[in-house]
């Protein structure tokens, strides 16, 4: 007997939901039959494997891959040897081994083999190593050497646009040459009596309106650093640090730590460009560079405030030498000193000229002491003497061995043994 609430539900419903239980079990255990026909697919009813299932359609029989598929296929192969490696992938092992490991500069070895190191398969190669690997001092040091290898192939094209350039002038001042230099056929009856005249010395060199000629042509020759145009070599040697200071910029800095950062770069080749470019990015750049500027050259003025109290020459040389091992020496107070001596030499003020002068002088001296590197060191005072007899006395100092520190060095460890 069935029960009461069985018996409520109509026959038609409860046919209708035994078919559908019926179809869901048929589906789950991968038998199917077609709608079309009677006879049952042997193949609807797959072996079902581990980590494998499979949907089938009235079509077709489509294969589904589990996790244990992805686990047993190379896609978590962290290994360096994959199986799908190219088959440029082991020269370029063997490449990148010999620049790691060479003993020699690494821009050296990339100037030797330029087209091997500047191969374009080579760089994506190289950096896609560098996106994939896992350790962090191997992904740093691979990015030195790529941004090293960029940075070469910069240069040598920087310089073959600075060839090309000066071979171009070359020949258009050969050719304006030629043209002044016309054969005699070419000239007339006048300008043949006036070139006489100028070889017997009874007449000028040239007319007025020829030397005014002269004088235009030579105001042309000498244009000011704002009016010349920025070569394209030049734009190319700024432009990583053109795309560093303009955005987009990293989550976590800003234009004005960008700058500050940037801003012994920042000279006046990159104002120029940036004026050039004439866009809203540029101008708040030179905005930055500004405001930055100002605040260090307030910097360098309470500096030479402080300078300047001590009152007496040697007691100021005092402070400055202080002042360096503190690490307070830097470009905008040795600019200020040499402003300041600039402008009382125009003024007539040659004392105080001197003494700004002096006063770099041993600034910068004491600031080449903190370079580590005594070669550095030595040709800085070089590049600062203008006096050719006093960089010769300069580089024998340099060059002399020292016999007195090294007979007194011997001594003290000869009595050391005793």
């Amino acid at each position: 007997m069935m029960s009461a609430p069985t018996a409520a539900i109509p026959s038609l419903v409860l046919y209708t939901i035994l078919l559908l239980i019926s179809l869901v079990k048929s589906y789950s255990f991968g038998c199917w039959r077609s709608s079309s026909t009677s006879l049952h697919r042997p193949d609807c009813c797959p072996r079902i494997t581990s980590g494998t299932a499979f949907k089938y359609n009235s079509r077709r029989l489509t294969r589904l891959h589990g996790i244990l598929d992805e686990v047993n296929s190379d896609a978590f192969d962290l290994s360096s040897t994959s199986k799908n490696k190219g088959k440029n992938d082991e020269r370029f092992e063997i490449f990148l081994a010999e620049l790691v490991f060479s003993p020699n500069d690494p821009r050296m070895d990339i100037a030797e083999r330029y087209d091997q190191a500047t191969d374009s398969e080579f760089l994506a190669w190289l950096d896609s190593r560098i996106q994939n690997t896992r350790d962090l001092e191997e992904k740093v040091a691979l990015k030195d050497l790529y941004d090293m290898i960029l940075d070469v192939q910069q240069k040598l094209r920087i310089s073959q646009l600075a060839e090309e350039r000066k071979r171009a002038q070359e020949a258009e001042e050969e050719a304006l040459l030629t043209q002044e230099q016309e054969p005699n056929s070419m000239l007339t009856n006048a300008d043949i009596l006036r070139k006489a005249a100028q070889l017997d010395g009874s007449v000028s060199a040239t007319t007025l309106e020829d030397e005014e000629e002269e004088q235009q042509r030579q105001a042309k020759k000498k244009k000011t650093f704002l009016e010349e145009q920025v070569s394209p070599e030049i734009k190319m040697s700024y432009s990583k640090l053109i795309q560093e200071l303009l955005p987009p910029y990293p989550s976590a800095s800003s234009l004005e730590q960008i700058v500050l950062e940037k801003y012994d770069q920042c000279d006046a080749q990159l104002l120029k460009i940036l004026a050039e470019m004439n866009t809203a990015e540029s101008q708040a750049v030179l905005d930055a560079i500004a405001a930055a500027q100002q605040t260090r050259i307030a910097a360098a003025t309470e500096k030479l405030k402080t300078i300047l109290a001590a009152r007496e020459p040697m007691r100021m040389e005092g402070v400055i030498v202080k002042m360096a091992r503190e690490g307070g020496i830097d470009e905008p107070l040795l600019l200020l000193l040499e402003a300041n001596a600039n402008q009382a030499e125009a003024a007539g003020a040659l004392g105080p000229a001197q003494l700004m002068r002096r006063l770099r002088a041993r600034a910068m001296e004491e600031k080449d002491k903190l370079v580590k590197s005594k070669e550095i060191a030595l040709l800085r005072k070089l590049l600062r003497t203008e006096n050719s007899i006093q960089r010769e006395k300069i580089l024998e100092d340099a060059f002399t061995p020292r016999e007195r520190f090294l007979k007194a060095r011997s001594e003290k460890v000869g009595r050391e043994h005793r």
